[in-house]
């Protein structure tokens, strides 16, 4: 199942960190020791929520930035006529 925008990619990513930080805090032991192993994939799901943050950023100002097609047909809007212009 792929989410099918970079906002819902990133709410899915944040939730599983959730998930994993609730995960961990309950599988540590009484001295509070936590596994290096779920800290580094903790890191490595951050850094990717950032990156997908930083793609949905470029992919809007894009979208914004891209250039309309100029109007190439001299005339009327509606009609197309020359002897007018609307």
């Amino acid at each position: 199942l792929e989410p099918p925008t970079f906002a819902e990619a990133q709410k899915l990513a944040t939730r599983i960190i959730q998930v994993e930080d609730d995960y961990q805090e309950k599988q540590q032991p009484r001295a509070g020791i936590a596994k290096p192993e779920k800290t580094e994939m903790a890191q490595k799901i951050d850094a990717m929520i950032r990156e997908m943050g930083n793609l949905a950023k470029k992919v809007e100002q894009l979208e914004r930035t891209t250039p309309r097609p100029s109007r190439t047909a001299p005339g009327c809007f509606c009609c197309g006529s020359l002897d007018h212009l609307r």
